[in-house]
């Protein structure tokens, strides 16, 4: 499926990340939390119940990360930071989400209680002297407080864009330099489903804590994002970022504010890359069941495959402001199967036929997903079922009677399909109004519910 070497983790990384799993368990929490619902305020109990829950698993984590690395360690200090402001962007995020306003209001405005305990908890913070280390050689972090000090009060809708991408780059610092990376990733993904403007109005508190790999694969993964900004470079000559992006890519192991909602497994930057976090991937058993069911043998790098799929996403979104909020993932994820699909017609036939049922396991997830008037919903659903039709109707893809699926790897049909997703693509960037219209009425076919419908790795 893919020439790049799958990364193996340290084993007392792996201990680290089992432990994070039981912890969630034990507090009678999926691992990882995913949405509890196509419109987050149909949720709202689901929310509140991990609300009560969420401050013991991320103490119990910051435990479990001291006694991982020592006490002393740059991961402890970024625990505890995490820990620390967690229950009040928590509490915070939570009043955003009662009061259903996507007017700008700071968040003193939206909750004073638990913003003004965040104020005096970050001043503690920087007050502390066992800590005192831990800022001298973190000094983004020290810096990443002050910003959100600040923050509280403030709700100049005009200013947002700046303090985010400040928050984002001393992030890409810290990741730069193998640091723990501390996460504040300030959005208004749920609060402004259907956000026209690409800039921010109000901020959704989000933090979470990202550990980096181990040297060999850091920079292994470096270098494979190097090279899928070379293969993406052709469809978006005119790119929007401000500086060249950068994947923050590591595990994820500790979360607070809006990842109630979700834990986030790839997300972009508001202009400066994205991050990602492989061991949070919600889609290996999805991809799984797509093998079984068309009787495959699961590739060892299966995946490295699933990290090249999110790499390239994540990373499209980088290059471009798109024209409706309702296509943005399908413009990114024409490019991402192109690219993929691109580099296995390069290699082997088992190489194509493993990347087309990747593909197809990944982009059929959503074909059944309620229609929900949101752009941040339906946006997904648009390129699931757009894929997935592809995938079936260039017989790449077919469904037997009994169930079972079999995989073509026609060459001359791939290449068909290459050339049509990137005519859609110029399309897209372009803004056709009669494509995006088109693109926007979609509805999956029978045979594509059908194959959905009995897709037991559905989440």
């Amino acid at each position: 499926m893919s020439r790049v070497e799958a990364p193996k983790m340290a084993e007392g990384r792996q201990y680290l990340l089992g432990a994070i799993e039981d912890i969630h368990s034990k507090h009678g929490l999926p691992f990882p939390i995913d949405e509890c619902a196509s419109r987050v305020g149909d949720c709202m109990e689901i929310v509140v119940s991990r609300l009560e829950r969420m401050p013991f698993i991320r103490h119990e984590t910051a435990l479990a990360i001291a006694n991982a690395y020592g006490n002393d360690s740059m991961e402890a200090g970024a625990a505890r930071v995490v820990e620390t402001v967690g229950d009040n962007f928590d509490q915070i995020f939570f009043s955003q989400l009662k009061q259903k306003n996507d007017n700008p209001k700071s968040w003193r405005q939206y909750d004073s209680l638990p913003t003004a305990h965040l104020v005096s908890t970050i001043k503690a913070l920087q007050q502390d002297k066992t800590l005192e280390s831990h800022f001298a050689n973190n000094p983004e972090t020290r810096r990443m407080l002050e910003i959100l000090k600040n923050l509280a009060s403030r709700d100049d809708r005009n200013q947002l864009d700046t303090i985010t991408d400040e928050l984002e780059t001393l992030a890409i610092s810290q990741y730069k330099a193998r640091k723990p990376v501390v996460l504040f990733l300030l959005s208004d993904w749920y609060l402004r489903p259907n956000r026209r403007t690409h800039g921010i109005e109000l901020l959704e508190p989000d933090c979470r804590l990202v550990l980096p790999f181990k040297p060999e694969v850091h920079e292994a993964m470096i270098d494979f994002v190097d090279r899928a900004k070379r293969d993406l470079a052709p469809f978006y000559p005119n790119p929007k970022w401000k500086e060249e992006p950068t994947g923050v890519i590591g595990d994820a192991v500790m979360w607070a504010g809006s990842q109630l909602v979700s834990y986030t497994v790839g997300e972009a930057f508001n202009g400066h890359g994205f991050m990602f976090a492989p061991n949070i991937l919600k889609s290996y058993r999805r991809i799984v069941d797509i093998f079984e069911r068309a009787d495959l043998s699961v590739p060892d790098d299966v995946l490295m495959g699933l990290v090249r799929q999110y790499v390239y996403h994540e990373l499209g979104h980088s290059y471009f402001l798109p024209v409706d909020r309702f296509i943005e993932e399908i413009t990114t994820d024409t490019t991402t199967v192109i690219c993929i699909m691109g580099d296995a017609l390069e290699g082997s036939d088992e190489d194509l036929t493993n990347t087309i049922a990747l593909l197809f396991g990944e982009y059929l997830f959503y074909v059944d997903a309620p229609q929900t008037g949101e752009a941040n919903n339906d946006g997904y659903r648009i390129s699931s079922i757009y894929m997935t039709e592809q995938l079936l109707a260039y017989h790449l893809v077919e469904r037997l009677s009994d169930g079972r699926l079999r995989i073509f790897p026609d060459r001359k049909r791939c290449l068909a399909l290459v050339k049509d997703l990137a005519d859609l693509h110029a399309r897209l960037i372009k803004g056709d109004e009669e494509t995006i219209a088109a693109l926007r009425a979609i509805n999956p076919s029978p045979v594509a519910l059908e194959i959905a419908a009995t897709h037991h790795g559905r989440e």
